[in-house]
């Protein structure tokens, strides 16, 4: 097996669906998605094989068609794909969830759309060959200051393990129920202190 197209008619890749396929060196989406739906849905316990990648193992992944209208990427989707050099992301991408490229060395060019706003603080973790790592945080920033208070924190309360820097527009507090909102630093307190 060296390609694959997935029908329209998938809307799910299971947790190693493609494991260990080492002679895998395309993949091609469904159009019409617009989220990488992907093996995780926070409900199953660690260790059962359901936290990981469709994709783990295929050491010779090195061309990903995406979706024309892809907004989201969830957490680990190519994770220790070791041989992707390069990705095109669609301009309708809006979210890089949790290590959604972690662990592959060897991407060198990634090509993140404007419409990037939320990238997880562990999306591109350990991808030691792409250099310009801050480049793409700084420009997650200037999209976050950009986009209105309300959608920023619909979009980061929904992606577990993502990082919101909150500057004078947030001075009057976020509420985030459940575990997406786990510290709170306060580095000045944004008002008078009392006499």
């Amino acid at each position: 097996l060296t390609r694959i197209a997935i029908p329209d008619s998938v809307t799910t890749i299971s947790a190693r669906a493609f494991y260990n396929c080492t002679k895998l060196e395309e993949v091609g989406y469904p159009a019409g998605w617009t989220t990488l739906r992907s093996y995780y849905d926070g409900s199953s316990s660690e260790g059962d094989g359901s936290n990981r990648s469709p994709f783990e193992g295929c050491s010779a992944l090195v061309h990903v068609h995406m979706p024309e209208r892809l907004e989201r990427i969830r957490t680990s989707a190519f994770a220790a794909c070791g041989s992707l050099t390069s990705m095109v992301l669609p301009a309708t991408l809006r979210v890089i969830e949790d290590c959604a490229f972690a662990w592959c060395g060897h991407l060198t060019d990634l090509r993140l759309p404007e419409s990037a706003c939320m990238i997880a603080a562990s999306a591109f973790m350990d991808c030691v060959a792409l250099e310009d790592i801050r480049e793409l945080i700084s420009r997650q920033i200037e999209c976050n200051m950009a986009l209105a208070r309300e959608g920023i924190e619909n979009d980061w309360g929904a992606n577990i393990g993502s990082v919101l820097l909150g500057t004078d527009s947030f001075w009057t507090g976020v509420d985030v129920p459940g575990e997406a909102l786990s510290h709170v630093i306060v580095t000045k307190i944004p008002f008078e202190s009392p006499t």
